[in-house]
């Protein structure tokens, strides 16, 4: 999720800044070295010069604000680490959420197969009425309307469940025929 790695990002910037603050209460250590070898001619000797700058120091806290500062960057800290759970406890309920609807949809999905049908075998029969006679072409255009309107109900039912499959994949991170073999026993189930 985006949002994970976000938040897993921001731990990480979290984590650095305390370390950097926590080292502002560490003495520092400096050191150079520099050497140079030349001569102005092919006649004079050879000259060589080395230095080494050794430099120590130390800050001392006397008015707390280093120590303060580190308090406040663990602070951050904690609270990157917080707000990474809460991340996660939101992705999880997204899914659930995702998924409890996926399975509703199916579940409508089946239903609305049983009525197109339904509306399918009307619309025949009452086809056969109006050849034979015994019903107007009007019941007939009518029931064939019906059963049109049922197909289309349908399709708009599975396209809907695609859109919640599709959020699931996105969401758990697996590949769309993974997810779908996952799913596949429980069709329609919570």
């Amino acid at each position: 999720s985006p949002n994970i790695a976000a938040a897993s990002s921001r731990i990480e910037q979290a984590r650095a800044s305390s370390v950097a603050a926590g080292a502002l209460l560490l003495p520092a250590v400096n050191a150079n070295a520099s050497g140079t070898a030349g001569r102005t001619d092919l006649a004079t000797p050879r000259l060589s010069f080395a230095s080494v700058n050794l430099q120590a120091s130390w800050e001392l806290d006397l008015f707390g604000a280093n120590q303060a500062g580190r308090d406040a960057a663990l602070a951050r800290l904690q609270s990157a680490q917080a707000s990474w759970v809460d991340v996660r406890i939101a992705v999880a309920a997204e899914t659930a959420a995702s998924y409890n609807a996926l399975r509703g949809c199916e579940a409508v999905v089946v239903q609305t197969e049983a009525d197109a049908r339904s509306r399918a075998e009307t619309a025949r029969l009452t086809e056969l009425a109006a050849k034979a006679g015994l019903s107007a072409p009007a019941s007939a255009a009518l029931a064939r309307a019906s059963a049109a309107q049922g197909r289309s109900l349908l399709a708009g039912q599975q396209a809907q469940c695609e859109l919640l499959f599709k959020s699931l994949v996105a969401l758990t991170a697996l590949d769309d025929a993974e997810l779908r073999r996952q799913l596949a026993p429980r069709q329609a189930q919570l």
